[in-house]
């Protein structure tokens, strides 16, 4: 207050653009990564004992599906948390603009880019403390941030605040120019910014943090179309600005920019992890132009991150499905070897109707491949039946029986149509007759119909794996063992129509569990895989699992 009892000049300012830019947005911590620098290295404002912060998680499949849910929940309940540090008050305020501001941090966060890259555009120093993952911080850093979430902001009369929202709304007050909110008369350019920047924290980041992060296959199915129609709406909006200049809202760099600086650019990170291309969405190489655009600002380039760096950091802290996902593993692998085959089937048809002809290669290739859709179809039932089933229903009693009853159609029938096959193709000859006749109609109606199966199994029995604690890796083992008879033609056959990251998780379960129970078993294991891979394929498996070669 001024000496009238009026609010000071500075007050009004930091008042007037806290209501337009603060939001309850509240960034989501990544932690963790090997970095060189360290907090010892700078002196801290409070010289008292350290407290250590629970050790970053490597391996986050340890976790029960329930707990990784939880921390999702929690996550998302951060996302629109209050603030848990104030800002510093009016004086402290005008003290912060000659003094110095530390940013604290860890890992590779976004949220900390945003405003080091706000810094950069303001052209104002900041010092910047990347903690290593096994740093310890300082005692004060409990208060400044009791979620223990990063960054912190170190104003320099020693307050914090851990919001990077806070962050970039007070360097705007303190120093607007050059603007990250430019006006106009009407004040139409501002309110445009404005809701730019609350769609941005609001729907943009929470969906790309569930699509990186998430495990839980029900979280990528909600969240993955919310993360393309986000896409979409700033590839229609550049699309729109694009005769204005090559930014968001035109020719000026502001604060949308800003908080999808360092975002978009991870793109390619979900790419990679997640087999997800969002720039494919519509005009997606005004997305790419973007992109390169924020990436060629000196005030940007002189913060991010290269995308090699985080591809390695996210490779250790990308959290993992627990061993059981070897169901659901193996049910992607069979609807796409199911898919195979019948666009094989419909081949042969079709040039059977055409040129009253039959590709013999095809066919033989048709019959190899359904055999050993019949055989994992065969080993899968029979660990469901006798070694998943029974726990099930321990759990929760009732819970297979619909499961149960498919069980003891779909596999005669999966037989039996084999059987059939193999009839027809041992009667190709040079007249025509094949006795593919209505095999293709039969073969679309059983991959359906096991799809339909998986499915099921997926909404009802799936669940009930988060409550299998200490029985799920002896299960897990016992499994393996009845797969692994087989391995040298099923693990192949499983793993091929997989991506790379399904892959790694496929082979990560093993490791997790049969490499302490039986290290020659896991070394076979390598030598399959390594065998059935290119080895550009082989190299990105290896990088994505290095205990592949360990």
């Amino acid at each position: 207050m001024n000496s009238t009892g009026q609010p000071s000049a500075i007050q009004q300012a930091f008042s007037k653009l806290n209501g337009t830019l603060k939001t309850v947005f509240k960034k989501k911590n990544y932690r963790g990564e090997s970095a060189n620098s360290s907090a010892a290295a700078t002196p801290t404002p409070t010289p008292a004992k350290q407290t250590p912060l629970p050790p970053i998680p490597v391996n986050a499949n340890a976790q029960a599906e329930q707990q990784t849910q939880q921390t999702e929940q929690q996550q998302q309940q951060q996302i629109f948390s209050s603030p848990s540090a104030a800002l510093a008050a009016e004086s402290e305020l005008a003290a912060a603009a000659s003094g110095d501001y530390i940013l604290y941090s860890r890992g590779y966060c976004p949220f900390t880019e945003q405003v080091r890259i706000a810094f950069a555009f303001k052209n104002r120093d900041l010092r910047f403390i990347k903690w290593a993952p096994n740093d310890t911080p300082p005692e004060w850093f409990a208060t400044a941030s009791p979620d223990k979430s990063v960054p912190v902001l170190q104003f320099p009369n020693g307050s914090f605040t851990n919001s990077s929202a806070e962050m970039i709304t007070h360097l705007e007050s303190m120093f607007p120019t050059p603007s990250l909110v430019p006006t106009v008369a009407d004040g139409s350019l501002k309110d445009e910014c404005t809701e730019w920047a609350k769609f941005i924290r609001t729907e943009f980041i929470p969906a790309f943090n569930k699509v990186l992060m998430g495990t839980n296959p029900a979280i990528q199915q909600e969240f993955r179309p919310k993360l393309k129609a986000a896409v979409a709406k700033i590839s229609e909006k550049l699309v729109e600005s694009s005769s204005s200049g090559p930014f968001l809202l035109g020719d000026a760099y502001m604060l949308p920019d800003l908080l999808l600086s360092p975002f978009l650019r991870r793109l390619e990170v979900i790419k990679y992890f997640r087999g997800v291309d969002f720039f494919a969405a519509t005009n997606s190489e005004k997305i790419k132009e973007y992109v390169n655009v924020l990436g060629a600002q000196d005030w940007v380039q002189s913060v991010v991150a290269p995308i090699d760096e985080m591809k390695k950091f996210f490779v250790k802290t990308i959290p993992k499905m627990k061993p059981m996902s070897i169901g659901r593993l193996q049910h992607i692998a069979i609807n796409a070897q199911y898919a195979k085959c019948v666009s094989l089937a419909e081949s042969i048809q079709k040039e059977i109707d055409e040129n009253k002809t039959v590709d013999v290669a095809a066919a033989e290739s048709l019959r190899t491949k359904y055999s050993l859709i019949a055989n994992l179809i065969e080993a899968h039932s029979w660990f469901e039946e006798n070694l998943i089933y029974p726990i099930f229903e321990e759990l929760k009693p009732g819970s297979s029986t619909r499961a149960h009853g498919e069980h003891e159609h779909e596999v005669p029938e999966t037989n039996e149509f084999l059987q059939q096959l193999s009839s027809a193709v041992e009667k190709i000859g040079g007249d025509g007759e094949s006795g593919f006749e209505g095999l293709v109609l039969k073969l679309k109606a059983l991959a359906q119909s096991m799809k339909e199966h998986m499915d099921g199994e997926e909404s009802e029995l799936f669940p009930l794996t988060a409550n299998l604690g200490e029985k799920e890796a002896p299960l897990f083992t016992k499994i393996y063992f009845h797969l692994s008879k087989s391995n040298e033609s099923l693990l192949p056959f499983v793993l091929e129509p997989l991506s790379q990251q399904e892959r790694m998780q496929y082979l990560y379960n093993i490791d997790q569990v049969i490499r302490g129970v039986d290290m020659e078993e896991w070394k076979r294991c390598q030598t399959i895989v390594k065998g059935m891979l290119s080895p550009a394929d082989w190299e990105d498996l290896v990088f994505r699992l290095p205990s592949l070669e360990g």
